[in-house]
C-alpha cells in the first residue's frame, strides 16, 4: 500500500489536470441540451483511457427519451 500511496503522491499534479479537464465539460447527460458537451467529454475519457492503456468502444445511445418523455409529463401538470 505504501507504494500506491508515494505512486499517487508523485502523481498528484498529473491526477489534479486530469480532474481539471474533465471537469470543464458541461456534460450533465440527463439534459438534452448539453448533449454536444456530452460527447466531448466521452471523446476526452476514451483518449484518456486508451493512453492509458485500456480498450474502449463509443456507442451511439440514440436520443434521450425518457428525460423527454419526463418533461412533457411535467409540463401537463
Amino acid at each position: 500500500m505504501e507504494k500506491v500511496i508515494e505512486f499517487l503522491d508523485a502523481n498528484e499534479a498529473k491526477w489534479i489536470d486530469r480532474l481539471s479537464e474533465n471537469v470543464a465539460v458541461a456534460s450533465i447527460s440527463c439534459q438534452p441540451e448539453n448533449r454536444p458537451q456530452t460527447i466531448e467529454q466521452m471523446h476526452i475519457a476514451d483518449k484518456m483511457l486508451r493512453e492509458l492503456g485500456c480498450s474502449t468502444e463509443m456507442v451511439d445511445i440514440g436520443r434521450l427519451l425518457v428525460l423527454t418523455l419526463l418533461r412533457d409529463f411535467e409540463d401537463s401538470l
